[in-house]
C-alpha cells in the first residue's frame, strides 16, 4: 500500500524472485516459467479503503465460534512417549476460578489406534463437561499424525484431501475434536488446500463455524482462521509483527502470552500476559515441560494470581467490543491490532512504533522489559483507562508509568465501548445487563454486533446490530440506543450506562422520565431503574451509572450537568507518576 492512495497485489507462488520498480513506467519481473499470475491494482484514499479492497480479492475473514474469544490454554509436554491425550491442567483453571474455555492439546502425533481414538473421546467428554471446547494440535512435520493419509503430496496439486476430511472426521470430529491448530505450516505449497479441507471437514460435522489457528499462510489465509507468532519471545518484535500482519490483511492473529522462552521475571511475564489478554484472541502456550515457573500464574506468586485474574475478568468483559471488532473484520477486512499508521499513513515517523489501537477506541503501549515507556498520544483528547487522567493528544508522553499493576490502555475521547458482567466461560449467562462505558465528546457513535455465536446462520441475516450514540453539550450529556437491526433477537435485558462526567448531574431522564438517585451501588444493582455517581474501580474517575430495565427497543438517556452540583475530589495519580512528572509534562494533562 503507498500513502499515495493506491495498492498492488502481485502472487505467483512459482517464482524464486519477484521484483516491482516504480519509476517513470511501472516494471514488474519475476522467474516463474509456469502457473497463474494474479496482478490487481487498488484506489483508495486511506489504508482502510485499500485493505477493504484488497480483501474483497483475497477473502475475508469469517466470524469465529465466539468460543474462541475466551481464554485459550495450550497443554504442557508434548506427550511424545504417551498416545493418550490429556487435557492436564485445565481442569484445575476451572477449580481455582479464572474464566477458561478452550483446552488445546497435542495428539502424540499419532490418532489411530482404537485406544488413541478412545483417548479422544474421553478427554472431549471431560473438557465438554466443564464447558471447554477441545482442540487438537499437531505437526505436519512429524509423521505419524495420520500415517495412512498424511497430505504430503509428491507433485502439485495434492488430490487426496477427501481421504484426509474422512480420517479428521472417523478419528477426531466424531469424537469431540470442536477445531484445530496446525503446526509448521509456513513453507508449505498447499497450505490453503490444507486449511480450506479442515473447514469443509468441520462444517460438514454440523451447523459449527470452521475456525482455525496456523502457524503459516500465504496471502489469503485470513479465510480460514488466525496465525500467531510461534515459539518466539514476546517483545517488540512480536508486537509489530502482529502489526504487519494487520497491514497485509490478517485480521487476526496473537502471540504467546509471554513468549516461547523461559527466564523472565515476574513482572516481564506479567508484562506479556497483560498485552495478550489485550488481545481479542488469548492463549497461554505452556508447551515446554522444562519451564520453571511455567506460564500458570499460581507457579509464579500470589501476586501473580491477583494480576492475572484481573486481566482477564477484563478480557471477558470486554468479549462484546471485540466480537464487534470481528464483524468490522468480516466486512471491511480491518484488523483488531490496529498500527497508528493505519489512519495517519502520512506520519513517517509512526511506521516503527509499537503503540497498538485496538478497535476503534482504545490504545495500548506494550511493556517489555521496563515499567515505564514514552508513549506517544495520536490527536484528540485521551483517558488513562487506570489511572484516570486526561491527555492531550498528538504528543509524546516521557517515561510513562501506570498505577501499580496498571498498563499504558488509553480510552479515546469519544468511546462507547460495549461491555459484559464477568463471566467464567463465554455465554455463561445471557449478556444482561449489557454494560455501555461511554467517554463523551462532542458527537459519537459505535455500533454493537450480535448473533448466536455458534452457527453458520449469521451468514443468512441471523444478527443484528444496534447503534448507540453520544452527544456532550455544555449542560447536558445525550445517549440513545437506536432500534437494532437484524433477524437475531437477544430478548430483553437491562442495560448498564457508565458515563465519565465532570461533576454529578443534577437530574437524569430516561425516555423524558426522571430517574430516582441511589446512593450505593450495590442499592442501584439492586432496586434498578435508577442512577448513581461513584468511582470506576479501574481508575478511580467518578461516573455516572444509569441502569434501565427490561430495554427491548430504542432508549433515550439525558444527563442534566448542573452547575451548582460539587465536583468530588478527582482520582489521585500514584507516587510514582507523579515522580516521574517532575514538572516539565505537565502539559499533558487536561484538567
Amino acid at each position: 500500500m503507498s500513502s499515495a492512495g493506491y495498492g498492488v497485489f502481485f502472487n505467483n507462488e512459482f517464482s524464486t524472485e519477484n521484483r516491482i520498480s516504480f519509476d517513470t513506467n511501472i516494471v514488474i519481473e519475476n522467474t516463474a516459467k509456469h502457473g497463474q499470475l494474479d496482478l490487481f491494482f487498488f484506489r483508495g484514499t486511506s489504508y482502510r479503503r485499500l485493505i477493504d479492497l484488497y480483501t474483497d480479492v483475497t477473502g475475508k475473514p469469517p466470524m469465529p465460534p465466539k468460543k474462541l474469544l475466551g481464554f485459550n490454554y495450550l497443554v504442557k509436554g508434548t506427550g511424545l512417549l504417551d498416545p493418550v491425550l490429556d487435557e492436564e491442567q485445565f481442569p484445575e483453571w476451572v477449580k481455582r476460578g479464572y474464566p477458561i474455555d478452550s483446552c488445546i492439546t497435542f495428539t502424540d502425533q499419532r490418532i489411530a489406534t482404537d485406544r488413541e481414538i478412545a483417548a479422544v473421546d474421553a478427554t472431549a467428554q471431560r473438557v465438554h463437561k466443564l464447558h471447554g471446547a477441545l482442540c487438537c494440535y499437531f505437526d505436519l512435520y512429524t509423521p505419524g499424525t495420520f500415517p495412512d493419509s498424511r497430505p504430503w503430496p509428491t507433485r502439485y496439486p495434492y488430490r487426496d484431501w477427501v481421504k484426509f476430511k474422512e480420517t479428521l472426521k472417523a478419528r477426531l470430529l466424531d469424537h469431540g475434536v470442536d477445531w484445530f491448530w496446525f503446526d509448521e505450516t509456513e513453507d508449505l505449497p498447499y497450505v490453503h488446500e490444507l486449511y480450506q479441507a479442515t473447514i469443509e471437514a468441520c462444517e460438514a460435522q454440523d451447523s459449527r463455524r470452521g475456525f482455525l489457528c496456523g502457524r503459516g499462510g500465504q496471502a489469503g489465509c485470513q479465510r480460514f482462521g488466525y496465525p500467531w507468532m510461534g515459539d518466539t519471545d514476546y517483545g517488540k518484535s512480536s508486537m509489530l509483527a502482529s502489526l504487519c500482519n494487520g497491514l497485509i490483511g490478517v485480521a487476526h492473529s496473537t502471540h504467546d502470552m509471554s513468549g516461547g522462552v523461559a527466564g523472565k521475571t515476574e513482572d516481564q511475564y506479567l508484562s506479556g500476559v497483560k498485552a495478550n489478554l489485550l488481545n481479542p484472541i488469548s492463549q497461554c502456550n505452556n508447551w515446554s515441560p522444562g519451564w520453571i515457573p511455567s506460564h500458570i500464574p499460581w507457579e509464579w506468586s500470589s501476586r501473580a494470581e491477583h494480576v492475572f485474574r484481573r486481566y482477564l475478568d477484563l478480557h471477558y468483559q470486554l468479549i462484546p467490543y471485540f466480537y464487534t471488532m470481528f464483524w468490522q473484520a468480516h466486512t471491511t477486512g480491518l484488523p483488531d491490532w490496529r498500527p497508528l499508521v493505519l489512519d495517519q499513513p502520512e506520519r513517517a515517523d509512526l511506521y516503527a512504533r509499537d503503540e497498538i489501537m485496538i478497535g476503534d477506541s482504545l490504545l495500548m503501549a506494550p511493556l517489555y522489559q521496563n515499567s515505564q515507556r514514552e508513549v506517544y498520544l495520536p490527536p484528540g483528547r485521551w483517558h488513562g483507562y487506570f489511572d484516570g487522567i486526561t491527555y492531550a493528544g498528538d504528543q509524546i508522553l516521557k517515561n510513562y508509568r501506570s498505577t501499580p499493576d496498571g498498563y499504558p490502555l488509553f480510552v479515546k475521547a469519544g468511546a462507547i465501548i460495549p461491555m459484559a458482567p464477568t463471566m467464567r466461560y463465554v455465554d455463561e449467562k445471557p449478556l444482561a445487563p449489557l454494560i455501555l462505558d461511554i467517554y463523551p465528546e462532542e458527537r459519537s457513535s459505535a455500533t454493537l454486533y450480535e448473533d448466536d455465536g455458534m452457527t453458520r446462520q449469521y451468514k443468512n441475516g441471523n444478527y443484528c446490530v444496534t447503534e448507540i450514540t453520544c452527544v456532550g453539550e455544555r449542560n447536558t450529556i445525550s445517549v440513545s440506543l437506536k432500534e437494532r437491526k437484524g433477524l437475531y433477537n437477544p430478548g430483553p435485558r437491562d442495560i448498564l450506562f457508565k458515563v465519565l462526567t465532570p461533576v454529578r448531574p443534577s437530574d437524569v431522564l430516561v425516555d423524558g422520565q426522571k430517574l430516582e438517585r441511589i446512593d450505593s451501588l450495590a442499592a442501584l444493582t439492586a432496586r434498578k431503574p435508577g442512577w448513581g455517581f461513584f468511582p470506576d474501580v479501574n481508575s478511580g474517575a467518578f461516573k455516572t451509572f444509569i441502569v434501565v430495565s427490561n430495554q427491548v427497543e430504542s432508549t433515550n438517556v439525558k444527563l442534566i450537568i448542573g452547575s451548582q452540583v460539587e465536583q468530588p475530589q478527582k482520582p489521585v495519580a500514584s507516587a510514582t507518576f507523579m515522580a516521574l512528572t517532575d514538572g516539565s509534562c505537565d502539559s499533558r494533562k487536561v484538567q
